[in-house]
This record gives C-alpha cells, sequence and structure tokens, in this order.
C-alpha cells in the first residue's frame, strides 16, 4: 500500500548527501511531459555551441520519474555522452546501488515502503554520478512524498535531527496541471488535493505552476509560493516561441511551463553563491534571459554585471533581504567563467557511479555496472498533438513574425543560423538561436505510451498499427480524445451517410479508478471493448488491476450499446488478438489500447520479449 511520509526516506539517506540541485515535478497530469521536455531543453543547453564558446562546461544531468514503463530501473536516467538522449540506469547499477539501501533498511528495521526504496535508489545513484542537476517527479501528493526529502534536515539513522546544514534546496518547483485523484490520499476536494500537491514548495525559491489550472487551485498555490510563477503570464523568449504553435492546448500549457521552469532553475544555478557550489566555486551558466540588451562588459569578455540590472523580474532577494536559494550566505557575486574542460569521455557519468559503487561493494564483474541506452520498441510516435510535419521552417517564419519587446537579442544576435541542407538541428552559436532550438526540441520528443503508434503485427498479425496510450483518469481521458476524435472523422466508403468510425479499446485500470469519468469522455455506439487486467507490478506491490468482467459490466453501464465486447483476464496477448479481429470487421477501424501506465508497461513489455524471442530463433537457424 502507499505510506506517505518523510520520515524513512530521512533515515534511509541519512548517511547520503544529496548535493545536486533538483527541478521538482508535481501535479495530477502533464508531470512526465514536463519532465521530459525539462531534460530535452537542459541537453540543448548543453549540446549548444553558445555555451561551449562561452567556456561553460556541460553541466551533468539525471532524471527520476515514475512509474516505471518496462523495467523498474528505467525510471531512473543519466545522460548518456554518445547522443543527445538520456540513458537508463543498467540493472547491474541498479541492482548493486539498490542493495546497498536495501541492507540499510533492513539494518536499521526502518521498514520504507517499495517507492521511498526506489527514490532512495535514485538519489544515491545521482550522488554517485555527480550530478549537477536532477528533474525529479513527485509520486503521490507532494508535501509528504518521499522526494520531498529535497531541501529537508538531515536526520542521524535512528531518525534524530543533526546540526547538519539541511540538504539543498531545489532550484525550482513545478506544479502541472492539478484534478481529481488519489482521493483518499490526498483529500477530497480540488483545494485539499492543490495544498498537498503545493507541498514541494519551498520558499523563497521560484514556484511556476500551470496557468491552465483552475482559480481555485491558482489561489492555493499563490498562498504556498511567494515567489510563484504563472506560465502564461511570464514573458521569456522561449514562450512566445511555444505560444506561437498551433498545438492542442495541453501540450502548449506543458511545454510553456517547462520552458519557464529550465529557464528559472538555469538561473537559479548561476544565482548560487559560491558555499554552496556542487563540484566548482564557478558559475554553471551565464545567460541573458531577460536582460535586455548584453552589455558591453559581456561583449568584451568580462563577466562581472549587475544581477540585479539583468534580471528585473526574478530579483535576486525576497522582500525580507535574503538570498533567494534561502541560504544564510552572502548573495551571489559573478566570478570569471571556468575554462572549457577536457572533452568528457562517453560515458564519464557512468563510471563515475559505477566506480563509487565498486569501490563500496563487492561484485562480480565492477567493468559491468555500466548505463545501457534501451532501444526503442517501436517504430515511431505521435507528440501528443504535435504536429509530425512540423518544420524549423514553421519557426523561423515565427522568428521573422514575432516582435521582440523584451529586446532579447542586439544587433549582433539577429535570430537563428539557418539548418543546414543535411537537416542537423538549428545551429547555437547565438542565445537567440539557443532559445529557438530549446523550443524546437519540445517538437521532436517522443513519449513511450503516450499516443504512441505501436506495430503489433509481431503479436496478432494485423497490419495497421495500434494507438498506444497511458491516460488513466478523466482528465487525461478528454486529452486522448482528442486523438481518438480525428482517428474517428473519416467517413466509411461503404456508407457515405456514416461520419464516424467506431473504435475498437483494448482497456485496463486500475482499482478504485474512476470508470465512468474516465469512458464517458472516450465511447461512442458501435465501438468494442476488450478488457484485460496488467500483471504485478514490479516494486509497487500494493497496485492491484480491476478484475476484466467488473470493468467490462461498468463500461457497458456507461455505453450499452456497443457492438461487442470480451474480457480475458491476464491473458494481454489473448485480448489483443481478439480486439484485432474485431478491428477487422470495419475495414480501417483503428484499435486503441488505453486505460493504464501499466498496461502500457505489459504491452511494451510483450513486444520486447516476443522481439527477442524471434532474434534468438534467427540466430538458432542461421
Amino acid at each position: 500500500m502507499i505510506e506517505l511520509g518523510l520520515q524513512r526516506i530521512s533515515r534511509l539517506l541519512y548517511n547520503t548527501p544529496t548535493p545536486w540541485r533538483a527541478i521538482h515535478v508535481a501535479g495530477t497530469n502533464g508531470k512526465g511531459s514536463v519532465c521530459t521536455y525539462i531534460s530535452q531543453m537542459l541537453q540543448v543547453y548543453n549540446d549548444s555551441t553558445y555555451r561551449a564558446s562561452r567556456g561553460h562546461r556541460p553541466l551533468r544531468l539525471g532524471s527520476f520519474t515514475s512509474p516505471h514503463l518496462i523495467d523498474r530501473w528505467d525510471c531512473i536516467r543519466l545522460r548518456n555522452y554518445r547522443g543527445r538522449d538520456m540513458a537508463p540506469v543498467s540493472s547491474e547499477l541498479f541492482h548493486a546501488v539498490e542493495k546497498t539501501v536495501l541492507d540499510r533498511n533492513r539494518e536499521a528495521d526502518i521498514r520504507a515502503t517499495e517507492f521511498e526504496l526506489l527514490t532512495a535508489t535514485a538519489f544515491e545513484i545521482f550522488t554517485r554520478a555527480k550530478l549537477d542537476v536532477a528533474v525529479v517527479e513527485v509520486g503521490v501528493g507532494g508535501r509528504l512524498d518521499a522526494t520531498n526529502i529535497l531541501g529537508q534536515p538531515y536526520v542521524d539513522k535512528n531518525g534524530f535531527p543533526t546540526t547538519e546544514k539541511p540538504r539543498p534546496l531545489p532550484l525550482v518547483s513545478v506544479i502541472t496541471k492539478i484534478g481529481m485523484d488519489h482521493q483518499g490520499l490526498l483529500g477530497n476536494t480540488i483545494e485539499e488535493i492543490a495544498r498537498e500537491k503545493a507541498g514541494i514548495a519551498k520558499p523563497p525559491i521560484r514556484l511556476v505552476y500551470d496557468h491552465t489550472n483552475s482559480p481555485e487551485v491558482k489561489e492555493v498555490l499563490k498562498q504556498a509560493g511567494t515567489r510563484t510563477l504563472n506560465s502564461f503570464k511570464y514573458g521569456c523568449q522561449i514562450c512566445e516561441l511555444l505560444t506561437a504553435q498551433s498545438w492542442l492546448p495541453h501540450v502548449k500549457a506543458n511545454a510553456m511551463v517547462a520552458a519557464v521552469a529550465t529557464q528559472a532553475a538555469l538561473e537559479g544555478l548561476e544565482r548560487l553563491d559560491s558555499n554552496d557550489r556542487l563540484a566548482t566555486r564557478e558559475p554553471y551558466v551565464r545567460l541573458p534571459w531577460t536582460s535586455g540588451l548584453e552589455s558591453s562588459a559581456h561583449k568584451d569578455g568580462n563577466e562581472q554585471r549587475s544581477a540585479a540590472s539583468e534580471y528585473p523580474m526574478l530579483d535576486t532577494e525576497t522582500a525580507d533581504g535574503k538570498p533567494m536559494d534561502g541560504s544564510t550566505t552572502k548573495p551571489f557575486t559573478p566570478i570569471t567563467p571556468i575554462e572549457q574542460p577536457a572533452q568528457q569521455t562517453d560515458e564519464h557519468m557512468e563510471e563515475t557511479a559505477a566506480e563509487a559503487t565498486a569501490n563500496e561493494e563487492t561484485t562480480d564483474d565492477p567493468t559491468q555496472l555500466r548505463f545501457r541506452p534501451v532501444p526503442a520498441v517501436t517504430q515511431d510516435a505521435d507528440n501528443e498533438g504535435v504536429s509530425s510535419d512540423f518544420t524549423r521552417r514553421q519557426f523561423q517564419a515565427n522568428l521573422k513574425n514575432l516582435n521582440w519587446t523584451n529586446g532579447l537579442a542586439n544587433r549582433n544576435d539577429q535570430g537563428p543560423e539557418k539548418a543546414s541542407s543535411a537537416g542537423s538541428s538549428i545551429k547555437t552559436e547565438t542565445f537567440q538561436s539557443l532559445q529557438t532550438a530549446m523550443a524546437e526540441s519540445v517538437t521532436r520528443t517522443k513519449f513511450s505510451g503516450r499516443q504512441q503508434w505501436i506495430n503489433i503485427r509481431s503479436l496478432t498479425g494485423r497490419r495497421e498499427r495500434a494507438l498506444l496510450d497511458g491516460a488513466h483518469n478523466p482528465q487525461a481521458a478528454e486529452v486522448l480524445n482528442h486523438k481518438v476524435s480525428a482517428l474517428r472523422g473519416i467517413p466509411r466508403e461503404e456508407d457515405e451517410s456514416a461520419s464516424l468510425y467506431p473504435i475498437t479499446w483494448v482497456v485496463a485500470m486500475t482499482k478504485g479508478k474512476e470508470v465512468a469519468g474516465f469512458f464517458e469522455k472516450l465511447l461512442l455506439e458501435g465501438d468494442n471493448v476488450v478488457a484485460v487486467e496488467f500483471g504485478p507490478v514490479d516494486g509497487m506491490p500494493w497496485v492491484e488491476a480491476m478484475g476484466s468482467a467488473e470493468l467490462i459490466a461498468e463500461v457497458r453501464d456507461v455505453m450499452p450499446d456497443l457492438a461487442a465486447t470480451g474480457d480475458y483476464g491476464r491473458d494481454l496477448l489473448a485480448a489483443l488478438k481478439a480486439a484485432s479481429e474485431m478491428a477487422e470487421k470495419t475495414p480501417g477501424q483503428k484499435l486503441v489500447i488505453a486505460g493504464s501506465l501499466y498496461l502500457v508497461g505489459d504491452t511494451l513489455r510483450l513486444l520486447r520479449d516476443t522481439h527477442q524471442k524471434e532474434k534468438g530463433n534467427i540466430g538458432r537457424n542461421a
């Protein structure tokens, strides 16, 4: 079962410092998207020639999101320097560090929950990898979630407070769209749920929130954070570029939240006092986000600029004169930039974490403690309503049409460099083009299990792809319905009078979820529904699937006029085959798999295992 509280996680990590800085993300819907967008934008900054030309070293990045999709360790990712993407940690490293955490839990009789053990393992890996910044997604709620140990006081192994300085505060706290979810744990009203999620706010650290939240939620958030940033009202170049796009509202809202949070995080790194410096006393970054014109001193290479004049919208101090990061030290004083370090090895973070683990524990083969990128199971994916034919040309047009009222460009910085004819990413020699590339990275983002087209031919023989989506509550169902409505809108060739295609659904839901509110937004007369139960969730023994027969009964209460139904228990393969046969009866009918992230994981795992089995058979027959 889920058991909230900070005492157990504090004891698990009593001897583990967390010197890295976090971007802490809570909310009901959009958390995963926002975390992914932030990670993408930070990686664009790392890869930018703008950063390199100014002598700033790359940030060591990581992320912790939940739940996992296929394997427990795929929710912990570090930057893979062989490419642009975060890579899941290897199973060897994960289990080696997890063993340390489990031993600590057993020896001190802490009795931590599964999620607390997972969180402690992730944070331990981040510390050993010597991260600079980690994007951390809240599990449930916020105030009492295990991830909210960030910024909390240290305790000893028995849980008693120590005299040590508290753990570093996050760089920024982020709240996405809040809806009714986990009422049994968080409260029965939207205000109560919002107060729990707003518990990650740690004044005077900035709190960025989704401007599409209800007025009741926004009032709670404003009360929780003394320095809140409304993602819509906040002015920045990335936001202007994103606002100009013709995306679905939820996509634009998530992208805006991520852009403002990324900006606030990078500025937060610059503002840290030298005593809070992670691996060096020099500034991490030097970005003129809201600076107006770059100063002549900056162009001359002298970085001694006035933070107060450069950042009129984000003051360095609160009303009581305390530094923005909550420390008791002097406000940030700019320091000359560091020299560009030697080229990082492609797996330097992996080796750092693995070496720390190998030195602490005895393993059969410490050299195997590496991070391995997980190959994609599917061929491609749609990006949450972002047009797949989105081109840089649209960004270039938007750049020309925008009125740069914020003075974000000077005469030496009049726009992004043109993309090469070979199709490489926008060059980032200038600050303006860096922000353009950050915005463009949103359009390239693909989400596993989020409006993802998958090929199930190896499982069912069906040639047409299926749409896989982890929507599991009414708010997410409304988002999914935007896509499904488009799929229904083509007239059937054999019946010109019929305006909509039916959909064949393969669904599963967690016990206790709101079935009626979910399916009311998705089902129409003539649809087919096949119910299935997801299997046991690794590391989450409290999660239980609703029985497939019970689910079908509730679905029929919502939509009595279904064409066909079926319940298949835990036999996902049989359910997919049955659904494929139903869909084939109407040419062009789409098949959609939805209702649970755990069903998404089971589906992707089944595809992966089938693919690996086929490869093994080919190898044996060769």
